[in-house]
């Protein structure tokens, strides 16, 4: 039997990954990813947006990248559907791939779902930590699905904020009070349920927008002077208002990003890179400011990238490891 047919690839399942990774492995991951971007160690490449749907929003797009010091390469496609949620599916669902960068040889094949989950949160969550003032004590969650819980995980177990209160709303009150509970009992803060997006966000040092709506919910005027804003989907915020009107507008990754969506801002409305203060790679090794003062409105806007998907991968990969967790298959055999 030849070598290639004695290779064995790791399986990880959803219910696997979620024993192997917390949100604190996801938010040492999403750091060193960008920590690996600015010291030129970590290369990816942006690919275009399959939509092989007509008749409803969907799309698929591959996500791969090279962590040098890792010696790993990998690639994450994500596919996203918002039929799904009439088939009592998910909105989102991937798979992700990790590869020997030696020898190219598949080492894992696991479920990219629930770590998009993960790694989506973080990142929002370490943009915030340079960015939101140290002193924050409000937390707005707008949506209450998936990602708030997410969200609110990644805010509390960060640890830089002396978080008191958090304001959430969402359409579906079950989910806004499945979310309550969920927070005070294991994070001891205390979870206000809000009657609007305007009663959620009002007062507010950090704002989560994290709903699938496609029209804006939010405005310039309704962020307070000091807060900072993460808009993970960023169609339900008022783009060329709030993005040509706060202090600070970061970017999560400017390779990703520009090809992502600056271009097609820059077009729309006039919300190119000439705006931009920064992005998060650069604050992270030091070499660009992030807060400057505690009355800039921020924000750090972001759509995803490789980098991400393939660090925390390979991390839980590492753990399931140590674990014993996970199938070994032999896919040449």
């Amino acid at each position: 039997m030849s070598k290639t047919e004695q290779w064995k690839t790791r399986i990880l399942t959803k219910n696997e990954l979620e024993q192997v990774c917390d949100m604190k492995m996801a938010l040492s991951a999403v750091e060193d990813a960008l920590r690996f971007i600015g010291t030129g160690d970590l290369v990816q490449t942006v690919c275009d947006v399959l939509n092989p749907s007509e008749g409803n929003y969907c799309f698929l797009l591959p996500h791969p990248a090279y962590i040098r010091p890792w010696k790993v390469v990998g690639d994450k496609w994500l596919g996203c559907c918002a039929g799904n949620l009439n088939k009592d599916l998910p909105y989102t669902v991937g798979v992700t791939t990790i590869n020997d960068a030696d020898t190219m040889m598949p080492i894992a094949f696991m479920d990219a779902t629930y770590l998009t989950g993960m790694r989506t949160a973080a990142m929002a969550a370490i943009g915030t930590k340079y960015l939101a003032r140290k002193n924050s004590e409000t937390l707005a969650i707008v949506g209450c699905g998936v990602q708030g819980k997410t969200h609110l995980e990644a805010m509390c177990e960060l640890g830089t904020f002396p978080l008191k209160k958090i304001q959430v709303f969402d359409l579906n009150k079950g989910a806004m009070n499945n979310l309550k509970s969920y927070g005070e009992k294991k994070y001891g803060v205390e979870i206000i349920p809000c009657d609007s997006v305007a009663d959620a966000v009002r007062g507010a040092d950090i704002i989560c927008m994290l709903t699938t709506c496609r029209t804006p919910l939010i405005t310039l005027d309704m962020i307070a002077p000091g807060a900072h804003l993460c808009p993970t989907c960023l169609w339900d915020i008022d783009i060329p208002g709030i993005l040509g009107g706060v202090d600070k507008w970061i970017l999560g990754n400017e390779q990703a990003d520009v090809f992502n969506f600056v271009n097609d801002f820059e077009k729309k409305y006039g919300l190119g890179m000439s705006k931009v203060s920064t992005n998060l790679s650069e604050i992270v090794c030091g070499r660009a400011a992030g807060r400057t003062s505690d009355t800039e409105r921020t924000t750090m806007t972001h759509l995803g990238m490789g980098a991400n998907d393939v660090a925390i991968a390979y991390k839980a990969y590492e753990k399931a490891l140590e674990m014993n967790l996970g199938t070994d298959v032999c896919l040449f055999k």
